[in-house]
């Protein structure tokens, strides 16, 4: 175990614990995008950032390792400006969707927008608009809605070993689909891609426009289809 501050508040952590989980278990919230705690550090976001004592700029508290007597300041002036001029790059390319999207109440970079947002747009670039991908029976993607925080792909590969899903293209242009392109995913769908998404990118058919996330009530269940017993949330209404 090691000791560090957070906002002049002392904190244990096991050495060597990503400083993104360590300020979670101290009830601090540090806003991320990219980073979920099942996936490796990716660091894409950069809304994490986060001022550590001693180091020459602001660093991604996903992909930063806590140490001994480390000094972190999680929210300042400094901080709540690189923030939200985060927010403003990802909100560029992003439609104003929120109230047909299918992930409204329940998207993150909704609910990061309502606490950190500036609340104004000052870039006028014009929006590539992507055609919705309806081809695939189970999963549509809608990729305007994309934040490109790859967590699709890394799920796929580092959790379910599959690789079915990749980037391609770069920048503002980069695209999220079945490897090799194509629109079918050649897959035995099992919903990790679309469960992790935080935006409204990649949606199930099956529940799609069936109901908003505050009128279903949320169990906690086991799978029946094999052995395996594998655990999952049924969504009721």
């Amino acid at each position: 175990m090691v000791k560090l501050t957070i906002n002049n508040k002392i904190v244990e952590a096991p050495n060597g614990m990503l400083l993104t989980e360590a300020a979670k278990m101290a009830g601090i919230e540090i806003p991320t995008l990219c980073y979920h705690p099942e996936l490796q550090p990716y660091g894409g976001c950069r809304l994490c950032l986060v001022r550590i004592e001693k180091m020459p700029k602001l660093q991604t508290a996903c992909t930063t390792r806590v140490c001994d007597n480390m000094v972190v300041t999680t929210d300042s002036p400094e901080i709540e400006k690189a923030r939200k001029g985060m927010l403003e790059f990802v909100l560029t390319y992003h439609p104003l969707d929120c109230p047909i999207c299918d992930k409204g109440g329940e998207c993150e970079l909704q609910n990061l927008v309502f606490k950190f947002g500036s609340g104004f747009r000052r870039y006028a670039e014009d929006i590539e608009e992507y055609t919705i991908d309806t081809n695939d029976p189970l999963i549509d993607r809608e990729l305007d809605r994309c934040v490109r925080c790859l967590r699709c792909v890394r799920v796929c590969d580092e959790v379910q070993g599959v690789t079915n899903l990749t980037a391609y293209n770069r920048g503002s242009h980069t695209e999220i689909g079945p490897f090799m392109g194509g629109s079918i995913f050649d897959c035995e769908y099992c919903g990790s891609c679309v469960s992790i998404c935080p935006v409204g990118a990649l949606t199930s058919k099956l529940f799609k426009y069936k109901a908003r996330p505050w009128q279903t009530k949320r169990t906690e269940t086991i799978c029946t289809y094999c052995g395996c017993g594998c655990q999952f949330a049924l969504e009721t209404r």
